[in-house]
């Protein structure tokens, strides 16, 4: 599978850690997506022509819209919001296989319990 099928979308209230040199209008290194997403859209309003209803493609609900997909057969009616997606980076317990072939986790297993007397 390729890493562009395993981003899923981030929630407004979620936060994100960049690279300094990678910061992009905002002057911290940490911040909610929700924050900034809202400073991309205040740099917008600025722009000639901006109106209250270009403020739909930052909303929640977003804005009626029209796509032609890949995988369609032509204009396909909805709608459309900017967001932000993540995807995390494999750790080396995802990378190789689970050494339990018995069809539990790790933490699924049962500990014994040690020093118990009954």
């Amino acid at each position: 599978m390729s890493v562009d099928n395993q981003f899923e979308p981030l929630l407004s209230g979620e936060v994100l850690s960049v690279d300094e040199s990678t910061q992009l209008l905002i002057g911290n290194r940490t911040f909610r997506v929700d924050e900034f997403l809202e400073v991309i859209r205040m740099q917008l309003e600025g722009l000639e022509g901006w109106n209250q209803d270009k403020n739909g493609w930052f909303s929640e609900k977003g804005i009626s819209a029209e796509v032609l997909r890949f995988t369609a057969k032509g204009w396909q009616k909805g709608t459309v919001r900017i967001s932000l997606e993540f995807v995390p980076e494999e750790t080396e317990t995802q990378k190789s296989p689970a050494l339990n072939t018995g069809g539990t986790s790790p933490e699924q297993e049962e500990l014994p319990i040690i020093g118990m007397m009954g």
